[in-house]
């Protein structure tokens, strides 16, 4: 029982629905535009938190920080979004899965460049093993029927 109180699981169903995100994406690009699929995407998942936030009584947001809610959900939620979408419609699941694996690469690089951040061994260790093992999955042939 203490497995299922700790947040192991919740990182598990995290990482399981993240690592398909690239998969799913590229399938319902067919059905769907790019706008349709990231308004539906972020449909689902307010749908999912509504519960959340009222079960945790979340206050609102202050009146001041509106313009940042704004300012970072259309580039951190709405480009994003778009621009996943269009490009998973553009290149294959695993280059994509290989395009983002870069992500925390360069994100502990232009810390280390730009804030003198100290990665330790094992952080560097876990990036590698990370991008190791999304560009070793992209090499695995897979066949869909269609």
């Amino acid at each position: 029982m203490k497995f299922f109180r700790s947040c192991h699981p919740y990182a598990i169903v995290t990482v399981v629905f993240w690592s398909l995100a690239f998969v799913f994406t590229r399938i319902a690009s067919q059905a769907f535009t790019v706008f349709s699929l990231g308004f539906l995407r972020y449909l689902f998942a307010t749908l999912a938190l509504i519960p959340v936030v009222i079960a945790a009584r979340l206050p609102l947001p202050r009146l001041r920080d509106l313009p940042w809610f704004v300012g970072s959900g259309f580039c951190g939620f709405f480009l994003y979004t778009i621009t996943f979408t269009k490009g998973s419609t553009l290149v294959s699941a695993a280059s994509g899965s290989v395009l983002i694996a870069v992500a925390p690469v360069l994100t502990a690089c232009w810390a280390r460049l730009l804030f003198r951040e100290k990665l330790a061994g094992f952080q560097w260790l876990a990036i590698l093993l990370e991008f190791g093992g999304v560009g070793l999955s992209s090499c695995i042939p897979v066949r869909l029927s269609q």
